[in-house]
This record gives C-alpha cells, sequence and structure tokens, in this order.
C-alpha cells in the first residue's frame, strides 16, 4: 500500500494570509465583469498594487 499513494507536496500559499480577501475581490471582480462586459486581469492588478 506504501508504494501506491504519493505523499503530497505543501507549499505556501502565493497571497499567504491575504488569500481569503484575494478570493473575496476575485469574486466581486467576476460579478462586475458579468455585468459590464469589462475584462478585469487580476493578477496584473496585483502587480500594479506591489504585491
Amino acid at each position: 500500500m506504501k508504494s501506491t499513494i504519493a505523499r503530497p507536496e505543501i507549499l505556501s500559499s502565493r497571497f499567504h494570509n491575504d488569500a481569503n480577501l484575494y478570493g473575496a475581490l476575485y469574486r466581486l471582480f467576476n460579478k462586475l465583469d458579468a455585468k459590464h462586459d469589462v475584462p478585469i486581469d487580476l493578477d496584473n492588478l496585483l502587480v500594479n498594487a506591489g504585491r
């Protein structure tokens, strides 16, 4: 059995403790995008915000 189960690799989150805030922001942007048909590039926003 040991040879068939791979050990998971545990990594730290890209956004650390702010991950929940970025998730909420991403959801909001997706709702705004659907209403206004304007694409929002979250990665570009984060780079420009200094993250």
